[in-house]
């Protein structure tokens, strides 16, 4: 292992690079452009009008480049995007007769990622991407006083909370994701070192392990007012990552000097077990149902199952080759997880079935995270030069359905880890009546019906045809023998 990334791990030895950010002590965090709500237009056909033809075309617009899907009386009859223009159009075609409502849905998620910019910490950045053209849309400025923030954000993207992590600074920061103001108050404690935080189930507390290497205690606050609930949960030595376990009211915190992890009831805000592992595992990740638990050495090259029902090492997992990143990901089922190789310069991915380890993809320099996509076909690594000087600037684009890199996104110095905002979307309708598409695909008249008939005469067949017009008059009678 190279001495820089020795330098890396000690620089990191009691905190979780996984969220890593870099803000200023500074109250404002100001994006450079203001996220607009996803809007969305039919502009033809128009509500009230009416067609004789079984294959239209709906066209509208949008904000640029969103999913559009377009349904027909609830049923889904194409897909598109909408330009740069957000112009867009879906070709609709076998309806039957009748009315239609026409229903059209632009929707995205937006990707954050942040860069700790290592180079010039002043100006840090976080970049914010539209994944549907992997696009950058804008970055929030991050005035940086040249300490890493742990954040991570709430259920509905609204607020963050964050600490400055291994190069120590007593404060706790609350983002504003909504309007991008940064505040920030002083952790109770003689020399407190808050880290990587975590949430309850319901988001209504937040706690922040207290690295002091004496007194390490797990501070709770109340996240609508910010303030204290109580004076700490004393846990193991270098308390430095609290995870949430799913469906319960458990949430677990990694002491990585003691090489325990203890575990918090939050209803009762007290320590209910203590569970010792073979080594040290800094990083905590769950299955979505929470039945699994797997401690990495982040840095390090072995990755342990924990049963929490019970608190035992179910395996020990080691790395083929390369060492553990700073950031993995689950998928959204729990089968797979993703695991950054900061040394061999490639996404490897855990079966959580089998345990087995095997390579995604290779991507940049020293990959430190990893972000999954909400439909799980997208993995976003974040290139950050990690086992080097933390000098990267590109994010690679993994198509998890082939395992090949689509795309190489250039960023800000040193990329993290990022987090896919909510689901934004619109939804417009209109209703219009197709009328008698049968016969206009015919092109007959259907103001008229022709009946053909046949007449014995003496000489052979006559066949006439008669033309009743709507108002039952006959006219138009030919014959031919």
């Amino acid at each position: 292992m190279s001495n820089k990334l020795n330098m890396a791990i000690k620089r990191f030895k009691y905190a979780v690079p996984a969220l890593l950010l870099v803000f200023s002590i500074s109250l404002a965090l100001v994006p450079s452009s203001a996220n607009a709500a996803t809007t969305i237009s039919i502009t033809s056909p128009t509500s009230g009008s009416s067609t004789t033809s079984s294959a239209f075309t709906v066209t509208g617009t949008a904000s640029p480049v969103r999913n559009i899907t377009v349904k027909v009386n609830g049923t889904t009859v194409g897909v598109t995007t909408s330009d740069g223009s957000g112009n867009w159009s879906v070709n609709v075609t076998g309806q039957s007769a009748g009315t239609k409502t026409i229903e059209a849905t632009a929707s995205y998620q937006q990707l954050y990622v942040n860069s700790m910019n290592a180079g010039s910490l002043t100006d840090s950045v976080m970049t914010k991407i539209n994944p549907i053209n992997n696009q950058p849309e804008g970055t929030f400025s991050l005035f940086s006083n040249g300490t890493p923030l742990f954040w991570v954000p709430n259920g509905d993207f609204t607020k963050a909370y964050g600490a400055a992590g291994p190069l120590g600074s007593p404060y706790v920061y609350t983002i504003d994701l909504t309007n991008g103001i940064v505040s920030s108050f002083l952790m109770a404690g003689t020399s407190p070192n808050p880290n990587v935080p975590a949430y309850n189930q319901d988001y209504s507390k937040v706690y922040i392990p207290d690295s002091d290497n004496s007194n390490d205690i797990v501070h709770v606050y109340n996240t609508s007012t910010n303030a204290e609930i109580g004076s700490g949960i004393a846990v193991g030595n270098c308390a430095n990552t609290a995870a949430y376990r799913p469906t319960t009211d458990e949430v677990w915190v990694a002491n990585a000097c003691d090489d325990t992890i203890s575990v918090i009831n939050s209803l009762s805000d007290t320590v209910t077990d203590t569970h010792t592992l073979l080594g040290s595992g800094t990083c905590l990740y769950f299955t979505p149902d929470g039945s699994k638990l797997y401690a990495a050495q982040c840095g390090g090259t072995v990755i342990y199952e924990i049963d929490p029902a019970t608190g035992t090492t179910v395996d020990t997992i080691n790395m083929p080759s390369g060492a553990v990143g700073y950031s993995l990901r689950m998928n959204s089922i729990g089968s797979k997880l993703y695991i950054p190789n900061i040394t061999s310069n490639q996404l490897d991915v855990l079966d959580t079935a089998t345990n087995a380890i095997s390579q995604i993809a290779p991507v940049g320099s020293g990959p430190i995270g990893v972000t999954i996509s909400p439909d799980d076909t997208k993995a976003y690594v974040t290139n950050a030069d990690g086992a080097g000087g933390f000098s990267g600037s590109s994010i690679s684009v993994i198509n998890l359905d082939t395992n090949s890199v689509t795309e190489s996104i250039s960023v800000a110095v040193a990329p993290s880890v990022g987090w896919f905002a909510p689901l934004d979307s619109s939804t417009t309708t209109v209703n219009f009546t197709l009328s008698s598409s049968s016969l206009a695909n015919t092109g007959q008249n259907t103001n008229r019906v022709e009946i053909l008939a046949a007449t014995l005469l003496s000489s052979g067949f006559a066949i006439v045809v008669y033309t009743i017009n709507k108002q039952r008059s006959i006219s138009n009678v030919s014959a031919k023998k």
